[in-house]
């Protein structure tokens, strides 16, 4: 038990319990508590089942996300061929399977797949490769890429050879 202290002209105050005797349901037990591991481990269990219920439900690809991320990726890939078209000094063809959803570099680079459920489709003209040439100009295409209700053209310019991203 702890007994009152008394100093010099101060008022009297008790002198708190140990730690050990708190913990141990002692005098000044604090009652406020905590999570034990048994209540965080079931709140952990049930979160575990409601995600395996939501997650079939949820649309793992060919959402936009995927769009976008492939659209990227073919950005990169046609811009990387008319980079090589300038440096090298000769003409570049990337490649375009429409029905395979592929698209492959001239240049010697990668030939590149498009996400699950990302379809790739000529707009316009319909040509299944695009020509850069050591001048700066091509051949010109718009793709499009699209899935579960999102869609993205790319566009080649032929007179400047840009490529660009639009979101009809």
């Amino acid at each position: 038990m702890s007994r009152p202290m008394q100093r010099a002209g101060l008022p009297s105050r008790s002198i708190p319990a140990p730690r050990a005797a708190r913990r141990a349901g002692g005098p000044g037990r604090d009652r406020r508590g905590g999570f034990t591991l048994m209540e965080l481990m079931l709140a952990m269990v049930v979160i575990g089942l409601l995600a395996a219920l939501a997650l079939p439900r949820a649309p793992l690809s060919g959402g936009r996300g995927a769009v976008r991320a492939d659209a990227a990726r073919v950005v990169a890939l046609l811009r990387a061929d008319r980079t090589a078209a300038l440096t090298r000094g000769e003409a570049v063809e990337s490649r375009f399977d429409f029905d395979g959803g592929r698209l492959a570099s001239g240049a010697g680079g990668p030939v590149i797949g498009l996400s699950r459920g990302v379809r790739l489709t000529p707009a316009g003209e319909g040509a299944r490769s695009v020509v850069f040439t050591p001048d700066g100009r091509s051949s010109g295409a718009i793709l499009g890429l699209s899935g579960r209700g999102a869609s993205i053209l790319v566009t080649i310019n032929p007179v400047t050879a840009a490529v660009e991203v639009m979101v009809p």
